[in-house]
């Protein structure tokens, strides 16, 4: 599938991903910026859900089963950190994969998000070369173990790929 944004060859890990299908939310409140982001989704069959902050986020997190949660930072009405809070908060998604997606260079944010216990941080140049070895990894888990990954995400996740 070709986006116009960009392509990702995903011939090689199709295979891992053909029963895999995830729901994944993605909170941001840059309109153009969701899209690309189901862009890259869609390559692999996933469902997306959006949201343009944390707020509206939870109302999603709280009427469906979400797989992985892609969150931008800095967002008006309840920005990325303080819905990670939140999403935590919440028994059904306490271990539910979390990842921020942030173009910020400011440090105070960055510091914050890189001590959270169970949180994966990328920068949003970085989203075609990074999301989609996230998504082949995740994808495999579930595959193995018949349910949707539930576990923190680590360097690792991203390096073999």
């Amino acid at each position: 599938m070709q986006s116009r944004f960009f392509f990702v060859d995903t011939v090689s890990s199709c295979h891992y991903l053909a029963n895999t299908k995830m729901n994944i939310l993605i909170v941001d409140d840059d309109p153009l910026y969701i899209e690309l982001v189901r862009d890259v989704i869609a390559q692999f069959g996933h469902a997306t859900i959006a949201a343009e902050n944390g707020e509206r986020a939870l109302e999603h997190l709280r009427a469906r089963e979400v797989h992985l949660i892609i969150s931008d930072i800095e967002m008006p009405v309840m920005g990325g950190i303080a819905f990670y809070g939140r999403v935590r908060e919440l028994a059904q998604h306490q271990r539910t994969p979390f990842v921020f997606l942030s173009g910020t260079t400011r440090g105070d944010l960055l510091e914050a998000v890189s001590e959270l216990p169970d949180a994966r941080h990328i920068q949003k140049a970085q989203l075609v070369a990074e999301l989609p070895a996230l998504l082949e990894d995740l994808g495999r888990r579930k595959q193995s173990s018949g349910k949707p990954p539930d576990d923190k995400l680590s360097e690792e996740d991203f390096s073999n790929h």
